[in-house]
């Protein structure tokens, strides 16, 4: 991979967005996310990529039926080395030394569909749109993400609520990078 993933490049890394460990394999270890929303049980900023695992990750896959869960990218806007691959505003912004070839090369926005079923029996759909800057690297180290909330956080907190009434217990999270160490919070 060249020091800013292709479209292509970027579609495979949301692939595995469904797999904890593979998909935090493509994220820097000093990242930058920040997950929109409002009254939203999982908006915030987060400055680490456990802290951003901790919770989003756990919290979401403790909640869903981890055989249901698919996904299907459905869109990459940007990425490359190429500036045919840009936007015309893009192009003439380069032209206009607004940006650098640099700054626009290393942004990408990825559209993603995911259908699955919640550990409570309700099937789910929602989509997210992040935009993702790589570094030199290749990796992500700054990400904003648009979520479905209200079905994510409905999501979440009907499961959690199961949880504290003592109906559902917490039951397995997904493999991850972090399932050793003492901090990751039981949901």
């Amino acid at each position: 991979m060249a020091p800013y993933p292709t479209a292509h490049e970027i579609e495979e890394i949301f692939f595995h967005r469904i797999n904890t460990e593979e998909f935090h394999s493509y994220l820097a270890d000093h990242i930058d996310i920040t997950v929109t929303g409002n009254d939203f049980n999982i908006s915030g900023k987060f400055k680490s990529l456990e802290e951003f695992h901790n919770k989003i990750y756990v919290r979401i896959n403790a909640a869903v039926k981890q055989e249901t869960l698919r996904l299907e990218v459905n869109r990459v806007i940007g990425g490359g080395e190429s500036p045919q691959a840009l936007s015309p505003t893009a192009v003439l912004q380069l032209m206009l030394h607004r940006y650098t070839d640099k700054d626009v090369l290393q942004w990408a926005a990825v559209e993603v569909h995911y259908e699955c079923e919640s550990k409570e029996g309700r099937h789910l759909v929602y989509e997210t749109v992040d935009l993702v800057r790589f570094n030199k690297e290749g990796k992500i180290f700054q990400m904003k993400s648009f979520l479905d909330s209200l079905a994510i956080h409905n999501l979440v907190e009907e499961h959690e609520k199961a949880v504290a009434d003592g109906k559902r217990e917490h039951g397995p999270v997904a493999p991850n990078a972090w399932a050793h160490t003492k901090d990751t919070p039981q949901v």
